[in-house]
This record gives structure tokens, sequence and C-alpha cells, in this order.
């Protein structure tokens, strides 16, 4: 049960951090399928991937604030239900195409984002003992790196033609929402017994 949580935890991180950087490499694509000249529209463009630092600034406080007194299952059902409606707010937005739509997509997805990256310490002090807590978040940040060098290279690779990036788009829909959902039933705050008496 604790390891299928901390997975449900590191899927929903990668499939965030997926999201983040989904328009980092494709700029002449975007402006393609958005009907944008590049050079003029650079700055909206880049300011896809750009608003994710932004929000993380911005709601680190209130996120801890309610980490600190909802608990950890309530902010992780909150942030899939949010990265779940983000996520098809962007395949409309890509499908019609309507680049504000798309960045309101995408800024929402942000909302949920901080409190994935900050809470790896309260899944692996919840559920893991002493000795089992730094593999924890080790396999966060691993995961972490991975995603966040993997991205960049590959979805250039993936994503071609506007096609490709509907698909794309559809495909971290659908898997977010399957995450999300999984993490709606079966996420807990912590486990039935403690795992050490500390």
């Amino acid at each position: 049960k604790r390891w299928f949580t901390l997975l449900l935890f590191i899927a929903m991180n990668a499939i965030d951090l997926s999201i983040a950087q989904t328009f980092t490499p494709l700029g002449l694509l975007v402006a393609k399928n958005f009907h944008l000249t590049y050079v003029t529209h650079e700055f909206p463009i880049f300011s896809l991937s750009l608003v994710y630092y932004v929000t993380e600034l911005v709601l680190l406080i209130p996120w801890m604030y309610l980490l600190q007194y909802q608990g950890l299952r309530f902010c992780i059902v909150l942030c899939a239900l949010i990265q779940i409606v983000a996520s098809w707010v962007r395949v409309v937005s890509v499908a019609s195409p309507h680049f504000w739509l798309l960045l309101f997509g995408q800024s929402l997805a942000s909302v949920g984002s901080p409190v994935l990256h900050f809470s790896v310490t309260k899944v692996a002090i919840a559920w893991f003992g002493e000795r089992e807590r730094g593999t924890v978040i080790a396999l966060n940040a691993v995961n972490s790196f991975i995603i966040l060098s993997f991205n960049p290279l590959a979805i250039p690779h993936l994503v071609k033609t506007t096609h490709n990036l509907e698909t794309y788009i559809l495909v971290q829909a659908i898997v977010m929402t399957v995450i999300g959902i999984l993490a709606l039933m079966f996420f807990r705050g912590h486990p039935p017994v403690p795992p050490t008496l500390s």
C-alpha cells in the first residue's frame, strides 16, 4: 500500500513536470498552430512554461498552509482535480485553436504544481520508516531529473506537426485523468498504522 501511494505521488509529479515543459521546445510549432508570428509573439509562447515558475513562487505559502492545516490527502486530491480540469482545457485550446485558452489551461495546471514539488517529505514521513525516507526522497528526485532531462530531448522528436501536438496534449490529459482518478480513490494522507513511533 505505501509503495503504491509513493508510485501515485511520483506519477503525478512526472505528468505535472511533463505538462510544465510541453511547450518549451515547441515554440515554432505553437506559433504555427495558433497562427502567431514567432518573432512578435515570442514572450507569450515562452510564458506557457514561465507561468509555472511564477505560480510556484506566488502559491508556495498558500499550499504550505493547506498542507499543514488540511492535510496531505486534501492537497493531493485538490491538486489532482485541478490538473485534470487544466489538462482538458489544454486539449480544447489546442484543438480550437485559442492561444489565450491554452495559456489559461497552462496557468491552471501550474496552480496545482507547487504542492507536488515540496510535499515529498510529508509522504516520506507519513508512510515510511526512518531508514526508507532517504530512498523515497531520492526516488522522487531521480524521477524529476529524468523527466526534466528527457522531455526537452524527446518532445521535438515526438511532436513534429500540429496533429502530433494535439495527440500529445490529448495523451497527457488521458494519463493525468487516470492518475488523478487513482489518486482520488486510493491516495491516503497517512497509513492506518504509523511506520515508526516518531
